[in-house]
């Protein structure tokens, strides 16, 4: 059985808090250190989301038109 949505999210958040606090510890960074880390990994993520959403929607335009080509023959 797969896990429900809700337990993914909450054990991805915990996984990523969990490695963001022993690249802190590694690295001796203060937390105001890490927030600009994090909010630059954070730019980095909400672009890689927009390729993936275009890539999804030219996708399914790609699906639509194949089978209406093939409705038309």
């Amino acid at each position: 059985m797969e896990q429900p949505i809700s337990l993914k999210i909450e054990n991805t958040k915990g996984k990523i808090l969990n490695a963001v606090n022993m690249a802190g510890v590694e690295y001796n960074l203060p937390a105001f250190i890490m927030e600009g880390i994090l909010s630059s990994v954070l730019a980095e993520i909400r672009s890689q989301a927009k390729i993936e959403m275009l890539n999804d929607f030219n996708a399914m335009i790609d699906e639509q038109n194949k089978k209406e080509k093939e409705g038309e023959e």
